[in-house]
């Protein structure tokens, strides 16, 4: 009988009475008397009919190898209740430290996870049609991943994209309560209009390769001031790291292939007075005994400070001649292995000594280290990839990074990469077919694709009949409100491009004054490009045909006086 029934006492009840499970909470810290210990866990009283089980995997945080010995019938434990239902009558504890820590989290249910939410896990399992992930912060909580739902494309078997313990972040598509299933997506398209949101998150790809628990990303131009280019084979790597997404204006008159922005190296290695050669920085176990303690102190205090000296003099050669083997590169890789640029020279070093497998096998160790939500530098990986199988590849295995790649980014900007690749490598007839399979295909809302196709037919195949042939599909295909600006672009194209028409740059023009007679914009560009062309008889014409005969306000009438000084 409990004391506190029998003996009249102003203390506080350390343990209170519990007569039923709707009494207790989730989270709640109890104490009871192990009522029986099965081969499949712990039974614990609590009160009167009211027993709580123990599974093995919630009895300790280490290893119990022989567990049934540690309990007895009648002992006294005390531990989280982390399943309570009365309405099931399931009361489930566990009496691990770790979860008795105040400051335990209690694991994500299935009941918190809502539909469209972004979450982190591991691959469990992979089977030919799917893919089982378990969700970072549950209790061993997992979902499928139809094949379906992996990438954009079609994929045949899972096995393929995914492996046993690989890092992912996922979208959940459906939740059933009633049968306790999670649909999950991997879609890049799930992503990309959603913001960063693990900046700085660890993943570690390898057991050797130990990810940075920072990472401040920022952007930066990524041409050498060193003059140390990273090429391939001619074809230079700084390519696949250029600009920003954003659409670029065409007044160059080349093909524009947008990239992402990218984070450069920040600063040199920082060792923090680590030995990188396993060497102890303190004193050796060996010195003289018989020394005194403040002559122990000085030597051990003058060893770690020759040492540190050594260190810093190896860091800072390291940072002024750059990386020189294997073993820099990995050295530095430690310490950001979020930076596409530092993958990006360690595969150039491969290839520099004839290596080529070896940096097919840093690209594929850069996608599996570097960190989830990192998109940017995992797309300058794939990029890159791209460019090392164009160069020394053949067909098949181009083809094979170009599908995964489609797979794991956005298929237009692979599509429109490897264009860039073929163009720049000199294989022009690859990067016609490349861009007459992209109109084929559903990125035709996209103005950027018809303005770089057209301006490849103008100057690199000289055939600009071809190329003016796009502008009616572009407006038949374009939305409306892009009508006005794409015609302007072909318009500039034949202006600017050695095979174009000026003529018929000016009849385009013309007809697009016409109709929008209040567009400042297209007449000032159509000027310039007059300007531009050389033909100041024919500037002057335009100038007072155009300023004289239109209504214009006191604002316009000062960019034109502007103009009429030039």
């Amino acid at each position: 009988m409990r004391s506190s029934r029998v003996l009249s006492s102003s203390l506080p009840i350390q343990d209170p009475e519990i007569s039923s499970i709707s009494q207790i909470k989730v989270n709640d810290i109890v104490r009871g008397f192990v009522r029986r210990v099965a081969d499949n866990g712990l039974f614990v009283t609590l009160g009167h009919n009211v027993i709580a089980y123990v599974r093995i995997s919630d009895l300790s945080d280490s290893y119990l190898k022989e567990w049934q010995n540690e309990f007895q019938v009648n002992q006294l434990v005390r531990g989280r209740v982390i399943l309570a239902d009365a309405e099931s009558n399931k009361l489930q504890m566990s009496l691990k430290e770790s979860v008795l820590d105040p400051n335990y989290k209690t694991p994500i249910t299935i009941k918190d996870l809502k539909r469209g939410q972004t979450v982190t896990g591991k691959v469990r399992n992979v089977e030919e049609f799917g893919a089982f992930i378990v969700i970072d912060g549950t209790a061993n909580l997992s979902g499928l991943c139809h094949r379906t739902e992996m990438a954009e494309g079609k994929v045949e078997d899972a096995r393929k994209l995914f492996e046993k313990g690989d890092i992912v972040k996922a979208k959940i598509v459906k939740i059933d309560l009633n049968k306790e299933r999670i649909s999950l997506g991997l879609k890049a398209s799930y992503f990309k209009d959603s913001d960063d949101e693990s900046d700085g998150e660890n993943v570690q790809g390898e057991s050797e390769e130990i990810v940075s628990e920072s990472e401040d990303d920022g952007d930066m131009d990524l041409e050498l001031e060193s003059g140390n280019d990273i090429s391939m084979g001619g074809v230079d790597l700084e390519d696949t790291m250029n600009g920003d997404n954003s659409e670029s204006d065409s007044s160059d008159g080349d093909v524009q292939m947008t990239g992402t922005k990218d984070a450069g190296i920040t600063g040199g290695l920082v060792t923090s007075g680590f030995d990188w050669n396993g060497n102890n920085t303190i004193g050796s176990d060996e010195d003289n005994e018989s020394d005194s303690d403040s002559d122990n102190k000085a030597a051990v205090k003058k060893k770690k400070r020759r040492k540190q000296e050594i260190q810093v003099d190896r860091t800072g050669d390291l940072d002024t001649n750059g990386p020189q083997s294997v073993a820099d590169y990995e050295r530095l890789l430690l310490g950001e292995p979020n930076s596409s640029f530092l993958w990006l020279k360690y595969m150039a070093f491969q290839l520099e000594l004839s290596e080529v497998d070896k940096a097919r096998e840093i690209a594929e160790r850069a996608l599996r280290s570097i960190s989830i939500g990192q998109d940017t530098e995992k797309f300058n990986i794939w990029v890159a990839m791209l460019n090392l199988e164009n160069t020394f590849g053949n067909d098949d295995t181009l083809e094979d990074v170009f599908k995964r790649a489609c797979q794991y980014n956005d298929p237009q900007e692979i599509h429109e990469r490897l264009t860039s690749i073929y163009i720049q490598s000199g294989k022009h007839d690859k990067a016609d077919e490349l861009f007459q399979a992209i109109l084929k295909k559903k990125f035709t809302q996209s103005p950027k694709i018809y303005l770089n196709f057209a301006t490849f037919l103008f100057d690199t195949l000289a055939e600009p009949e071809r190329g003016r042939a796009l502008l009616p599909r572009a407006i038949q295909s374009l939305p409306t409100h892009t009508h006005v600006d794409i015609t302007s672009k072909f318009g500039q194209l034949e202006f600017r491009s050695p095979n174009g028409d000026v003529e018929r740059g000016r009849t385009i023009f013309e007809g697009l004054i016409s109709s929008f007679p209040k567009r400042v914009d297209l007449w000032n560009v159509l000027l310039d490009l007059e300007i531009k062309n050389g033909d100041m008889e024919q500037v002057r014409g335009l100038f007072l045909k155009r300023f004289w005969g239109w209504d214009i306000p006191l604002r316009r009438t000062r960019l034109c006086s502007a103009w009429a000084k030039r």
